[in-house]
C-alpha cells in the first residue's frame, strides 16, 4: 500500500491543480495527470511506486524553470522535489548540503550569513537542482566555476528506488554523468552537497549604447572577456534594432576601482552611458534577482518565450557580426527579441574536459537568443525569425547549452553533449535500462 501521509498528491479534481501545473514558460500548457510533491527519497520512491501502479510517465521537476517544459507532460505523473529544501551548512563550513528544491535566492541569503556562497545563477527563482545538474552559469563562474563542477556528492534515487549517495569514489560513472548531464536522466536527484567559497565587497557595471555603435561594442566585449581577470564576469545584450539601444553589464569581486580599470575598453566607446557601484555581495544577488515573489506569481507575470542557445569558441569576426547585425536590422526582426552574450572561461575552463558530462571546456562565451509574446500572439513570425538567426549563427558557433535547450535543436546529442554522448548511454542504460526517466531531450537508450 502507498503511504501518502508525508507527502501531497495534487490531482486534476483539486483547486490548487492548475497553479500546481504552471511552468515559467507561459508558452506551454500542460496538463498532466498528478503532481507528487515529495518531502523526502522515501516519498520519491513512492511517487515511483505510484507512477508504476498506474502506468504513468513520470518527469523530475524542482524550479518550474524548463525553457521547453521538459519537467511536465500530458497525462504524466511530476515528481517535484520543491519540498526538499533545507539548507545545512558543514561544520567546517567548507561544504554546504542542499536540497534539490531550494531555490537560488534562499541559499544565497542563508549563507550570506556566514559571508559565503556557492557556485550558481542570478535569477532567484531557478531551483538548484535543474541549474547545477545541466552545467550552471552565473555571475561568479570565471572566479569559482560552474556549478556543476563545485558539487562534491549527491543523493539520488535510482530507477531501481534505490536511495543512493554518490560521488568520484562511489558509484564514480553515475556521479560524473550526473555533473553536467543530469537533468532528470538517470534519476531523481534529491540532496546535493557543494563548496562554498567567501564573499564581500563586489562592483557592479551597467553601460548603455547606441544601438551603431555594435561592432566597437562586441571587439570591445570580447577583448575585455580575454584579457579580463578572473574576478571580472560580463556580459553583453543586444535588442532588435527597433528598441535602440545595447548594453554590458557585469560584476567584480574586489573593490569598484580595480574593475574600472578592467573595462576601460568598454566604458570608453562613442556614447557609452556608463553606472558603476560598489556593494556587498548579497545586495548585488538581490540586484540581479529582481523582484522575489512567490512562483505562482511569479509565473502569472511572465510570458510565452522561445530560447535558442550556442557556445562561441572563438572571438567573432567581421562575418559573424555581419550576421549579429543583419538579423538584428531586418524588418522581420521582432521588438522583443534578446540576444545575451555570457562570458566563459578561467575557472570553467580549467578542469579537464573529462572532468564530468559539461562538454564545452573551450567556449569563451555562450549565447542565449529570446523572442517573447503576449498570449493570443501569433507567435509564428518570432520563432521562425530566431530560428533563421540561430541557424545563420551556427557556422561561427560550436555546441549548445543543456540548460537552455530548444525543441527544435538539429542533432542534439552532440550539440550538447559533445563526446561524452556516446558514455552517457552506457551509462543511462547501466542505471535505468528501461528508460523510466524519459523527456523528448533525454539521453537514450539504444
Amino acid at each position: 500500500m502507498i503511504n501518502i501521509s508525508r507527502k501531497k498528491i495534487v490531482r486534476k479534481s483539486d483547486p490548487s491543480y492548475n497553479e500546481d501545473r504552471e511552468e515559467r514558460n507561459r508558452a506551454f500548457d500542460i496538463k498532466p495527470e498528478a503532481i507528487y510533491f515529495c518531502s523526502s527519497e522515501q516519498d520519491v520512491i513512492d511517487a515511483l511506486n505510484y507512477a508504476k501502479l498506474y502506468n504513468l510517465e513520470v518527469r523530475l521537476r524542482s524550479g518550474r524553470h524548463s525553457y521547453e517544459a521538459f519537467s511536465t507532460a500530458n497525462g504524466a505523473l511530476i515528481i517535484d522535489v520543491s519540498f526538499i529544501n533545507t539548507i545545512s551548512l558543514s561544520d567546517d563550513k567548507k561544504t554546504v548540503r542542499l536540497g534539490a528544491g531550494c531555490l537560488l535566492y534562499d541559499i544565497y541569503q542563508q549563507l550570506w550569513k556566514e559571508k559565503l556562497t556557492i557556485a550558481a545563477g542570478s535569477c532567484g527563482t531557478v531551483g538548484i537542482a535543474g541549474l547545477a545538474l545541466g552545467g550552471g552559469i552565473g555571475f561568479s563562474a570565471r572566479r569559482i566555476g560552474l556549478s556543476c563542477d563545485n558539487i562534491v556528492s549527491l543523493d539520488i534515487v535510482t530507477a531501481q528506488k534505490k536511495h543512493l549517495t554518490i560521488n568520484r569514489d562511489v558509484e564514480p560513472d553515475l556521479f560524473w554523468a550526473c555533473c553536467g548531464a543530469g537533468g532528470g536522466n538517470f534519476g531523481v536527484v534529491t540532496h546535493i552537497t557543494m563548496r562554498t567559497h567567501p564573499v564581500s565587497i563586489v562592483g557592479l557595471f551597467n553601460i548603455t549604447y547606441p544601438w551603431d555603435m555594435l561592432e566597437d561594442i562586441m571587439v570591445n566585449w570580447f577583448a575585455t572577456q580575454q584579457n579580463a581577470s578572473e574576478n571580472l564576469m560580463l556580459f553583453a545584450r543586444v535588442g532588435c534594432v527597433k528598441n535602440g539601444k545595447i548594453t554590458s553589464f557585469g560584476q567584480y569581486f574586489g573593490l569598484q576601482k580595480e574593475m574600472e580599470e578592467q573595462i576601460q575598453a568598454l566604458v570608453h566607446i562613442k556614447g557609452a552611458q556608463t553606472t558603476l557601484k560598489e556593494v556587498n555581495f548579497f545586495e548585488a544577488v538581490k540586484e540581479h534577482a529582481g523582484s522575489i515573489k512567490p512562483h505562482t506569481m511569479h509565473f502569472q507575470q511572465q510570458k510565452p518565450f522561445k530560447a535558442r542557445s550556442m557556445f562561441v569558441k572563438k572571438t567573432f569576426g567581421p562575418e559573424a557580426m555581419n550576421i549579429l547585425r543583419t538579423y538584428h536590422t531586418r524588418d522581420d526582426c521582432p521588438a522583443t527579441a534578446i540576444t545575451i552574450f555570457d562570458s566563459w572561461g578561467k575557472q570553467t575552463a580549467i578542469p579537464p574536459k573529462d572532468y564530468n558530462a559539461f562538454a564545452h571546456r573551450d567556449a569563451i562565451a555562450s549565447i542565449q537568443n529570446l523572442v517573447t509574446w503576449t498570449k493570443g500572439e501569433d507567435k509564428s513570425p518570432l520563432v521562425k525569425w530566431s530560428g533563421e538567426f540561430a541557424q545563420a549563427l551556427r557556422q561561427y558557433t560550436q555546441g549548445s547549452y543543456i540548460n537552455y535547450p530548444d525543441i527544435d535543436l538539429p542533432n542534439w546529442q552532440q550539440e550538447y553533449y559533445g563526446d561524452h554522448y556516446e558514455r552517457l548511454v552506457s551509462i543511462k542504460k547501466a542505471y535505468d535500462p528501461d528508460n523510466i526517466f524519459d523527456f523528448q531531450q533525454s539521453i537514450e537508450v539504444m
